[in-house]
């Protein structure tokens, strides 16, 4: 049989017909964290387990993933085995938050992981796509978890920072790409750790590492701040009529067929990277306003003439006049704001009496 004409079945860890010992299970660990698991940790709903002096909880059981992550959260603690690896490349992220500051960035980011939201992540993953498809054009063989370890890479990339392939991708990707095969794995001393900072004279790669990546990312951060990566960045990702910016959190219509609003989002949840813009029928794009952490809300009055945005972050909703000949703004001013709330602004829109009602997550 021609072996092109053969199903491909992508390679997946194997999975142990019973509980590894602690040997094998710390050996296996280190070879690869995706292959020490048995077919009992996915069919229980929980397990209890001491590995090295640790004592660790596996769950599966929703109910019991509620107790762990929201309503008991302080009782308990990310393995260290875990933590210490991610920590170079994730920082305080919500990855590796705990307790309240993780419900905090949880809630903050809880917009951007809504079914509109995640839609308009798309073109970011149709982009990867493309171009592994013409990386593997012509090739009679190919290593295809390579392949898509590059891909998975780039749509990441794309997504959190808007970067198309060139010099900023490629750096990011590659530091990656080596951390994960290196100083990224865990290793034995990441098991007997008693607290996150022990070992320390075994840490410098990935503390090397944590100070490329970052320095990498704040270049970024600095060079789009001063805006010196403003009309060109926003131009090289409109090739084709798709305008990729910051991962999209909202996109509106504008009234009267002129075009629709896109808005953006800032994964670190503190920084006013983003813009509001107006993309016009013919792909032509006008910065509306700037310094925005992340979007949310956009809607009008019932005569168009006023424009109602929100900063889910920045805790702060504005109402803007809206110039319905032009499509611009002016006017800004501060309108709700949800610094003595429990919630942060999500979706919003207005009734026939021009009354704004709005959602808090």
């Amino acid at each position: 049989m021609d072996a092109l004409a053969r199903p491909i079945i992508p390679p997946a860890p194997y999975v142990h017909p019973e509980d590894l010992s602690t040997p094998r299970l710390v050996v296996a660990t280190l070879s690869n964290t995706l292959g020490n698991w048995s077919k009992n940790a996915f069919d229980i709903p929980w397990g209890r387990r001491n590995v090295l002096g640790v004592d660790s909880l596996l769950v599966n059981d929703p109910a019991a993933i509620r107790q762990v992550m929201q309503t008991n959260m302080t009782a308990y603690g990310r393995p260290l085995a875990a933590v210490r690896p991610v920590r170079p490349l994730a920082g305080a992220g919500v990855l590796l938050s705990e307790g309240a500051e993780w419900k905090r960035q949880r809630k903050m980011l809880a917009p951007a992981f809504t079914p509109g939201t995640v839609e308009s992540l798309i073109p970011h993953f149709h982009a990867a796509a493309g171009n592994l498809a013409e990386r593997l054009a012509g090739q009679p063989r190919a290593n295809l978890s390579d392949a898509f370890h590059h891909a998975t890479l780039e749509a990441v990339l794309r997504s959190l920072f808007s970067l198309p392939p060139g010099p900023e991708q490629t750096e990011l990707a590659a530091l990656v790409r080596d951390y994960v095969a290196t100083a990224g794995r865990p290793n034995f001393l990441d098991g007997f750790a008693p607290r996150e900072e022990s070992f320390a004279f075994a840490g410098g790669a990935r503390r090397r590492f944590r100070k490329r990546w970052f320095a990498a990312v704040d270049r970024i951060v600095a060079a789009r701040r001063a805006g010196t990566a403003g009309a060109d960045h926003v131009a090289a990702l409109s090739s084709n009529g798709k305008l990729l910016v910051f991962p999209l959190s909202e996109m509106r219509e504008v009234p009267r067929g002129r075009g629709v609003i896109i808005m953006g989002l800032d994964d670190k949840e503190e920084l006013g990277l983003c813009s509001l813009w107006r993309l016009d029928p013919d792909f032509s794009v006008t910065r509306l306003d700037q310094g925005i952490i992340c979007s949310n809300g956009p809607c009008w009055s019932p005569d168009d003439r006023t424009f109602y945005f929100a900063d889910t972050f920045q805790q702060q909703m504005w109402a803007y006049d809206y110039d319905l000949a032009a499509g611009t703004l002016s006017n800004r001013r501060d309108f709700a704001n949800t610094k003595d709330e429990k919630g942060f602004f999500d979706g919003s829109t207005v009734d026939a009496e021009g009354c704004v009602w709005t959602a808090l997550v």
